[in-house]
């Protein structure tokens, strides 16, 4: 079996910040975001972080950029943006 990717997601107390420093100092781009959420890749090797705000599960619907899966598809529907259900 060959892994093609991986994700990580992390629980903190200021996502926005978090995303920030991973796309300045390592290169991530911004995958989608929404209050409480921020998703961020480096296609480049296959690799996710996905960041929630400590005590808030994200709300509302997601920002996602276009042509791109989400990170998380137990979380987030692909094609809606928004919550999963887990239904």
């Amino acid at each position: 079996m060959k892994v093609t990717g991986s994700a990580v997601s992390l629980t903190v107390a200021d996502p926005e910040a978090s995303a920030r420093f991973l796309e300045q100092t390592f290169g991530f781009e911004r995958e989608m975001a929404a209050d409480g959420f921020v998703s961020l890749t480096r296609p480049d090797v296959g690799f996710n972080v996905i960041y929630l705000r400590a005590g808030c599960p994200p709300s509302g619907r997601a920002t996602a950029l276009p042509a791109r899966p989400t990170a998380c598809s137990s979380c987030w529907s692909s094609t809606t943006s928004t919550p999963s259900t887990g239904a």
